[in-house]
């Protein structure tokens, strides 16, 4: 008999990049318009995900390009210590 897989499931963070998750209406222009026009709280944008994450049940996430890399986790957490607080 086989030993039953302990399958895990994450997603890539690009996956909240979706203009509408953000209250917009348009295209990825909305979200581009979002992030240059001064209105973007790296703390905001990484609790909404992270806590959607945990609603959804997810075991992991990826990180991926701005906002949502290791540098937007900087700078809403201020330490790689912040983060990993964040992700518990």
């Amino acid at each position: 008999m086989t030993e039953p897989r302990n399958i895990r499931f994450a997603t890539d963070l690009v996956t909240f990049y979706a203009p509408a998750y953000w209250g917009g209406t348009g295209g990825m222009d909305d979200l581009r318009d979002l992030l240059t026009a001064g209105r973007w709280d790296p703390p905001r944008f990484w609790e909404r995900i992270l806590d959607d994450c945990r609603a959804a049940g997810l075991d992991g996430i990826e990180i991926t390009f701005a906002p949502g890399d290791w540098q937007g986790a900087l700078a809403a957490y201020g330490s790689a210590r912040g983060f990993a607080s964040a992700l518990q």
